[in-house]
């Protein structure tokens, strides 16, 4: 089955794939829960976890009768703030991005929290380089 809504025009028809890869658009892995890869360690670059291959295993996708969509997602949470909290936060999260994405309705987002992790500290950044001085040589007319 899938999402539709319906307008002076006809039906509108959304694939669970699209509802999928908005679940887990860069903008919601910023947070403190999100889908996790599939194997290995949670990518940093936000488009690595956004075009992993196996995300549809954590996110599966259904549709009411109606047209509205029943998500159910396995969730990684980071470590530190509240479980509840970053869990319901998120929820919201998918909730906003899938209702103002697509136009359909929410009616359930079922949440399984399977892990915690623990963010890699950020990477120096190099010292900063001195400025090149240019050194430019006047034009003849100049000169004289």
């Amino acid at each position: 089955m899938k999402g539709f809504f319906q307008n002076d025009l006809g039906r509108v028809y959304i694939d669970p794939a699209i509802i999928t890869r908005l679940c887990v658009l860069p903008e919601l892995a910023l947070s403190d829960a999100f889908v996790p890869p599939r194997d290995g360690p949670v990518p940093d670059d936000a488009y690595a976890q956004v075009t992993r291959k196996g995300v549809e295993r954590y996110v599966q996708v259904d549709f009411t009768d109606e047209g509205q969509v029943l998500l159910s997602l396995n969730l990684l949470v980071r470590y530190g703030p509240p479980i509840r909290s970053s869990a319901a936060h998120f929820q919201e999260k998918v909730i906003r991005r899938i209702e103002a994405s697509t136009g359909l309705k929410v009616a359930k987002v079922d949440m399984k929290v399977d892990g915690i992790y623990r963010p890699t500290a950020p990477a120096k950044l190099p010292p900063a380089k001195e400025p090149k001085k240019i050194e430019m040589d006047e034009p003849a007319e100049a000169r004289t």
